[in-house]
């Protein structure tokens, strides 16, 4: 179960492109091939190409789990349309339309963004099948840039309080570790992307960095690709 390191389009920061979960993997329709097998590989899982609002920035968009995926009211409809196949499928008419960057969620519970509308909320724990609610890391509404976190584990901002890792672990039902990415980079999400099975970091990822994600999320170590 490795973690390896990546680049998408000459980038560390991975995790503005990438959405994973335990079922399936969500990834920018112009990924480059090389990248798409080191993802699918490391993270045992079928990936599935699509744009948001016609964008390459799949990660910043979208909010999922196994259960399912929370898409802003600016995807149309031909992006998601063929998800709905295998997966619960809703969109949010939130104007906060960076669902990934607000979302922290796995197959168990959600923190959201205390900037989120209730109807959001509802709609984010009728999709995913789980409870909801709102929280912060490190002082900011950004959950979902601030850490990351699987079934079997979360790695949050390292300035996140004692309160809020004990929140991350009461409605996620995982240990949180603190740390960082690309060489110093507290924004965990940016440069993170994992699942049960595995992890990827952006290509600056330090050695220490690294071992930080492999005891969080409990991995062994993997090799480098750009893509």
């Amino acid at each position: 179960m490795p973690v390896e390191k990546l680049g998408i389009a000459g980038n560390e920061n991975i995790g503005v492109y990438l959405t994973a979960t335990d079922a399936y993997l969500l990834a920018p329709s112009e990924i480059k091939p090389s990248a798409l097998m080191a993802a699918e590989r490391t993270l045992r899982v079928h990936a599935h190409m699509i744009t948001v609002a016609g964008t390459q920035i799949i990660g910043t968009f979208v909010a999922a789990n196994s259960h399912g995926v929370v898409f802003p009211y600016i995807a149309r409809e031909s992006e998601y349309a063929r998800l709905s196949e295998s997966l619960n499928i809703a969109v949010s008419s939130d104007a906060c339309t960076a669902l990934g960057n607000l979302v922290l969620a796995n197959d168990y519970g959600a923190i959201a963004s205390p900037r989120l509308k209730p109807e959001t909320l509802k709609i984010l724990g009728e999709t995913l099948e789980v409870k909801v609610v709102t929280g912060t890391i490190a002082g900011s509404h950004l959950v979902g840039s601030f850490a990351v976190c699987t079934n079997e584990g979360a790695l949050v901002h390292p300035m996140s309080s004692e309160d809020e890792r004990k929140l991350i672990e009461e409605v996620l039902g995982v240990e949180a570790w603190g740390g960082t990415v690309n060489e110093g980079v507290p924004y965990v999400r940016t440069g993170l992307v994992a699942n049960a099975n595995g992890a990827l970091v952006g290509y600056k990822t330090t050695g220490p960095e690294v071992m930080t994600v492999e005891m969080a999320f409990n991995l062994a170590r993997g090799e480098a690709v750009e893509g």
